[in-house]
């Protein structure tokens, strides 16, 4: 829930995907919050990407490069 609030909008809503032979590239573009691990959230991403391509479409995984393109700081002054 909320992940599509996690990819940036605009060009192909944040995500680049490529397939060359039976192999998958992508390329992620997030935002994330603030409070966040980045190197814990980017290989988070990178990993369930991963999965879920190899289980949906079973094919090989060439990359998952994950581009952080901002920080939420939208709720920083709420409690």
């Amino acid at each position: 829930g909320g992940v599509n609030r996690l990819f940036r909008r605009g060009s192909g809503d944040g995500v680049r995907i490529e397939t060359e032979e039976n192999t998958v590239f992508a390329d992620l573009h997030l935002v994330i919050k603030q409070d966040v691990n980045i190197r814990e959230v980017s290989r988070n991403v990178q990993k369930q990407v991963a999965r879920a391509i190899q289980e949906m479409v079973g094919m090989e995984i060439g990359h998952i490069n994950i581009h952080i393109e901002d920080i939420d700081y939208e709720e920083a002054g709420e409690a």
